[in-house]
């Protein structure tokens, strides 16, 4: 028998649980990637700048 797509929903989210679960116990796990992203920000723009500058 196939289950159905809320069956699958949930068992996919139950399956999933822990990782969430990792990031609020440890202290020192950042949630999102802000530091990250504003890193390589600045070098992803200039890319874009680039493509479209006629030398």
């Amino acid at each position: 028998m196939e289950k159905f797509a809320v069956a699958k929903a949930a068992d996919y989210t139950l399956n999933r649980v822990n990782s969430p679960k990792s990031l609020s116990s440890e202290g020192r796990i950042e949630i999102d990637n802000n530091l990250a992203k504003n890193a390589i920000h600045p070098n992803v723009i200039g890319r874009k700048n680039l493509l479209f500058s006629s030398q």
